[in-house]
């Protein structure tokens, strides 16, 4: 992404982390924050991930998120409004190369918690 932000002018108006962020809302479904309420309503409905998009999302974590806290932060805090992507993304989450905040790993705990609880009470 560094080389091409430099070798291709058009890239060079965006950041890394808005490169990054772009790609994981494409491939995640995250709806816009300035989308029309309807729009958001549609996007949520069609928001079921196939197994494939998750592992992708979550084997591209450490390389495309690298070092940068603020990344890491929002997009597991945006895994963990997809039932069940958590736990697929858990074993790339970095302990201590970059340390995340506490409130990020214990968010997502118990967004992990609150999705197996909700599994427990369908059946």
């Amino acid at each position: 992404l560094q080389r091409a932000i430099v070798y291709l002018p058009r890239l060079r108006e965006f950041t890394i982390g808005e490169i990054v962020s772009d790609y994981y809302q494409a491939l995640l479904r995250v709806p816009l924050e300035d989308a029309d309420p309807d729009r958001q309503l549609r996007s949520q409905a069609s928001r079921r991930l196939s197994l494939r998009r998750m592992k992708l999302a979550a084997c591209s974590m450490p390389v495309l998120l690298g070092g940068d806290v603020d990344l890491w932060a929002r997009w597991i805090g945006a895994l963990g409004d997809i039932p069940g992507s958590l736990f697929v993304a858990w074993s790339r989450v970095p302990v201590r190369d970059p340390i995340l905040k506490k409130e990020v790993y214990t968010g997502a705990l118990c967004r992990m918690i609150e999705h197996v609880d909700d599994l427990r009470k369908r059946d």
